[in-house]
């Protein structure tokens, strides 16, 4: 009994000593943690209405810390989105073959599959589902595409497309490229070719032909 009412005043003690903290998430993780210091960043710098101790720490920040501050920012808003991510796993043809992605047919299925990432569109007004009055609603709006959500970077550099241009046959001119969607290393980089800005198989008679270059 004793000990049972000694227990219950230390459990009771530490229950009457609790803290409220205005953010869960401090409680919850290591102090300096990064994502904390980068939201904090980021709300200092992109604040709705900055409170007066926020506009404070903005104030007192040097313009090293302020640059790092909205790098931070705008790291955390590029890995916020625009990433798609695909696992592709080979079939076995039959039973006495290799699972294989890195062959004429699996190139072929994946240049599909690119066109289609590029090709699919949405109308921009697509989350409207219903009109005022309750009825279905039509999206009317202009059309999305992929490139315009990903984030764009030059296939290569503006010195090599003049040598390019320069070197070139008039009768056989590579052709004008724009940006592209930015991307991991793929298997079908090891058949793009600048001069067209296309994947070409045609140059690869069989599988064991295309494997050689890869």
């Amino acid at each position: 009994m004793i000990v049972s009412l000694i227990f219950w005043l230390i459990v009771s003690s530490g229950v009457g000593a609790y803290e409220e903290y205005e953010d869960e998430q401090v409680v919850w993780t290591p102090e300096g943690n990064p994502s904390i210091l980068n939201k904090d960043a980021a709300k200092l710098l992109f604040p709705d209405k900055p409170s007066d101790e926020e506009q404070e720490k903005l104030d007192a920040m040097t313009e090293e810390e302020r640059a790092e501050a909205e790098q931070a920012a705008k790291d955390n808003e590029r890995r916020g989105g625009r990433i798609v991510a695909f696992m592709i796993e080979a079939k076995r043809p039959d039973e006495e073959s290799w699972d294989n992605l890195l062959t004429k047919d699996g190139f072929e299925e994946l240049i599909r599959l690119e066109e289609l990432l590029y090709t699919t569109r949405i109308r921009n007004d697509t989350d409207i589902l219903l009109n005022d009055d309750g009825t279905e609603y039509e999206p009317v709006g202009d059309y999305i595409y992929f490139e315009d959500m990903c984030k764009l970077y030059n296939v290569t550099t503006e010195e090599i497309e003049e040598d390019l241009f320069e070197n070139a046959d008039e009768e056989d001119m590579p052709v004008p490229i724009e940006e592209k969607c930015f991307s991991s290393q793929k298997p079908l980089d090891f058949i793009y070719e600048r001069h067209n800005d296309t994947y070409n198989l045609s140059r690869y008679d069989d599988d064991k032909d295309l494997l050689k270059k890869i």
